[in-house]
C-alpha cells in the first residue's frame, strides 16, 4: 500500500512497520458516501478545532524551500 506523506499525520503513520486495515465500500451508495466523507481532499482540517491536519514536514519542507528560493542572476 502506498501512502502520501501528507496523509501520515491523520493515520499516525511513520513508515516503521505500521499496519493498517483497509475496508472497501461495495455498493454504489456506499462508494458515493465514502467519496464524500473519506477522501483526503475533503479532510484537510481537523473538525474539532479547524487546524490543518496535513502539514508538510522533513523532506517536503526542504523541497518547498529549494523550489521557492530566489535564484542568483
Amino acid at each position: 500500500m502506498q501512502l502520501h506523506p501528507l496523509a501520515c499525520t491523520a493515520f499516525n503513520a511513520d513508515f516503521d512497520g505500521d499496519q493498517m486495515a483497509v475496508h472497501l465500500p461495495l455498493g454504489n451508495a456506499a462508494i458515493l458516501e465514502a467519496q464524500l466523507l473519506m477522501l483526503g481532499s475533503h479532510n484537510v482540517l481537523n473538525p474539532a478545532n479547524g487546524a490543518p491536519i496535513t502539514v508538510p514536514s522533513q523532506d517536503m519542507v526542504l523541497g518547498l524551500y529549494y523550489i521557492t528560493k530566489p535564484r542568483k542572476g
